[in-house]
């Protein structure tokens, strides 16, 4: 366990569609760090994942979009998924969220489709992951285009940026 982590807030964004197999991967890398994960959503009570061709699990959400602020998190997570990439460009309160965790200098990983919400946030001025590059980082802002073979490498670099990022705050 990586004590400079432990009791860290990371809000993960998600929209009824989003990659199963993203936020389950993205749970076995962090398992034991000690950080505190929250389901943040503009759906009320449960957010439905994708898997595969189908739908997935029902999870409920910690926080309505509606009513969290990034100061209230640490680190923000937003895994891909078609439809719910679709769902989250529909509210105003995705633009603010992000933007409150970039705006602040915090960490923001995020995963395959989920880089549109860059552009959908005005962040278009931001670097992120491409065809001739999977992952990249931007200032405290990691991304990647991870196929599904390459999806846990993904989610351990996301990891690994995201405890290097807060080392180097820590150490600030």
């Amino acid at each position: 366990m990586q004590s400079h982590l432990h009791g860290l807030k990371v809000a993960i964004l998600v929209g009824n569609g989003f990659d199963e197999a993203s936020y389950m991967e993205m749970q076995r890398v962090w398992k034991g760090s000690g950080v505190r994960m929250s389901l943040v959503s503009a759906n009320p009570g449960l957010v439905n994942s994708w898997r595969g061709e189908d739908w997935g699990l029902n999870y409920p959400i910690d926080f309505h979009l509606a009513s969290a602020f990034a100061a209230d998190f640490d680190v923000l997570f937003v895994p891909g998924g078609r439809r719910g990439i679709d769902k989250l460009m529909t509210t105003a309160h995705t633009k603010r969220f992000i933007n409150g965790f970039l705006n602040a200098g915090k960490p923001v990983a995020m995963y395959n489709e989920a880089l549109e919400l860059l552009a959908f946030a005005g962040c278009e001025g931001r670097q992120a992951a491409s065809a001739d590059e999977a992952m990249f980082t931007d200032g405290m802002l990691f991304t990647a285009l991870a196929a599904e073979e390459i999806l846990a490498s993904a989610m351990q670099e996301g990891y690994a940026f995201v405890s290097s990022a807060l080392s180097m705050k820590v150490a600030a």
